[in-house]
């Protein structure tokens, strides 16, 4: 890797948990030697995209990126407007509600109003989706064209999170298709037990797909009839946004 290459490989690897890592342990994921990286991290602290703790030695995400994301958010400007109906649609279902989106080829959570019960469904801002395993992970890859998913899914290995991760490209490609056809996926504890989502496609005026409307919680709360109501309200939701992005 250049030094380019190095500095967006760490930005990228202090983006996932546990959200920071000491000098030793990064250059030995980097498979090099400390003295290259701690001079990156040095300027990367001079910046502010990088900030140690003095106490643990870690490095972890600086203020920069916070600001940089807030410009991102400004400019994408899907948050301002799905804001209040994102949060409509957590007071109607009391589960945690959620907006993905797209980032090159990876599925993030970009957005979330939490459930207010005890028991919910909770995961970090920039947690990233696996596009087999996941109602946004799914339902953003299966609106990428036939040759990109391909390509997307012979490069890819994928993890068995519980037993009901599809692995398969088979399997794969069918429930995409599923999912283009019904304009909904569902995640029925693919990556984690007890855990149930619904993901609807955000579509842009020439109708591509980056973002989706999820809703998530724990299984048991997910009953037939409220999922059949709880998939149209998210369409209608989606269909909703869609007509305030254009």
């Amino acid at each position: 890797m250049n030094s380019a290459e190095k500095v967006l490989w760490i930005l990228d690897r202090l983006g996932e948990e546990p959200y920071e890592i000491n000098l030793t342990a990064l250059a030995k994921e980097m498979n090099t030697v400390k003295s290259g990286v701690y001079k990156i991290l040095s300027i990367m602290v001079t910046h502010g995209f990088v900030v140690q703790n003095p106490e643990t030695k870690k490095y972890s995400i600086g203020p920069a990126l916070y600001r940089l994301g807030n410009v991102y958010n400004n400019r994408v400007g899907i948050w301002e407007i799905a804001k209040p109906i994102i949060i409509q649609v957590a007071e109607i279902t009391q589960e945690t509600v959620s907006i993905g989106i797209r980032e090159g080829d990876t599925a993030i959570l970009a957005y979330r109003v939490d459930s207010p019960l005890p028991v919910r469904h909770v995961e970090n801002i920039g947690t990233k989706f696996p596009i087999n395993a996941s109602a946004i992970g799914k339902v953003l890859a299966a609106y990428y064209d036939d040759a990109r998913i391909k390509e997307l899914l012979s490069s890819s290995t994928f993890k068995k999170h519980t037993p009901n991760t599809l692995v398969d490209i088979k399997s794969i490609l069918q429930e995409y298709q599923k999912i283009r056809e019904n304009c909904y996926a569902i995640s029925d504890e693919e990556r984690f037990s007890e855990s149930f989502g619904i993901a609807v496609p955000i579509m842009d005026n020439n109708e591509n797909v980056w973002s989706c409307l999820c809703i998530t919680g724990p299984k048991m709360r997910f009953t037939p009839d409220k999922v059949d109501s709880w998939v149209q309200l998210l369409k209608n939701k989606a269909k909703e946004i869609s007509h305030l992005l254009v």
